[in-house]
């Protein structure tokens, strides 16, 4: 996050709450929130602002770096209420195309579809896996790292079902590559 992008989210926070940040809170800020993008900052104080109780004063570092966490966990089950749902309607023999990318990638590191598609019944230790193979997707600031267009099913190698949102899904695949893409030996 930039100084600019943090001023306008301190500049929000002070009309509402009619508080004056001073020049030394400005640069506390800025160091515990450079690591974070501005949407994730600015939906944390829309978050503090509409909470009943902790919405009546204004915000501490804390409690948006907490509404934050909770947002993110919370963003780790729908994923997972997601794959889920993919377990009961898709066959393990079919492909799979998640509508986001960070679940997408996260389960192509888990082994992909086939084994995801055996390992969801242990929900507790494919919960914990997918976790921290999403966190590490969602803390790169941009995610560009290859993903495969589609996770193979285990005999249907081209073909796959959408998973949640169908545009979405349709730019997750067409970001990817190819998963079944025939590499060439030279001997």
């Amino acid at each position: 996050m930039n100084a600019n992008e943090l001023k306008k989210v301190i500049a929000v926070a002070s009309d509402i709450y009619k508080a004056e940040f001073s020049q030394i809170t400005v640069t506390v800020w800025m160091t515990i929130f450079k690591e974070h993008n501005a949407s994730d900052i600015q939906d944390a104080l829309m978050a503090h602002i509409s909470d009943p109780e902790k919405g009546r004063f204004a915000p501490k570092p804390a409690d948006l770096l907490g509404k934050i966490e909770k947002m993110k966990t919370q963003g780790f089950d729908l994923a997972m209420l997601s794959i889920q749902r993919a377990v009961k309607t898709v066959s393990a023999r079919v492909g799979v195309a998640f509508d986001d990318v960070v679940t997408h990638s996260a389960m192509a590191s888990l082994g992909g579809w086939p084994r995801a598609y055996t390992e969801v019944s242990n929900q507790e230790t494919c919960g914990e896996y997918f976790a921290a193979f999403a966190k590490a997707y969602a803390k790169a600031k941009e995610f560009k790292s290859p993903h495969p267009a589609f996770l193979p099913g285990v005999g249907n190698q081209t073909s796959y079902a959408c998973v949640g949102d169908q545009d979405r899904c349709d730019v997750v695949v067409s970001s990817g590559y190819n998963p079944v893409q025939k590499v060439l030996a030279i001997s």
